[in-house]
């Protein structure tokens, strides 16, 4: 009796399981990772007054070492919500010394790096906007 209840258990799972890929391949819709639209922040005379930009950033969740695309707020707020991708945001720094500007900027990625270790590869330039 034992081995005909464990039978149909495995069959109860088995057939479980088949429903589930039946379920997802008839959604796939529901699956497809769309690229984020790229994205150069343009700082307005109200930022540069301001002194700080706040940047946004996106890659897929399961490749830390994978693609960066920086993303406006808007986008980064959609993307939070979709379990695929991961997001993050640095303050960067517009005004002060060069020295000081870079330096910001440095510990600003640096502070994200741990999720976004490519993030210094995509922003080399770290007195992008200064003026």
């Amino acid at each position: 009796m034992k081995d005909g209840l464990r039978l149909l258990k495995l069959d109860t799972y088995l057939e479980n399981l088949i429903n589930m890929y039946t379920d997802v391949a008839k959604n796939t819709k529901l699956f497809e990772i769309k690229a984020p639209d790229a994205f150069l922040p343009n700082p307005s005379e109200q930022d540069y007054e301001s002194g700080f930009i706040r940047r946004y950033f996106v890659r897929k969740a399961n490749d830390k070492n994978g693609f960066i695309y920086e993303v406006s707020k808007d986008t980064s707020v959609q993307y939070q919500k979709i379990p695929f991708w991961k997001t993050s945001s640095i303050k960067w720094r517009l005004d002060g010394t060069k020295d000081e500007v870079a330096e910001s900027n440095k510990k600003a990625i640096a502070f994200v790096s741990q999720d976004f270790p490519k993030l210094p590869l995509y922003l080399p330039n770290l007195t992008q906007f200064y003026k």
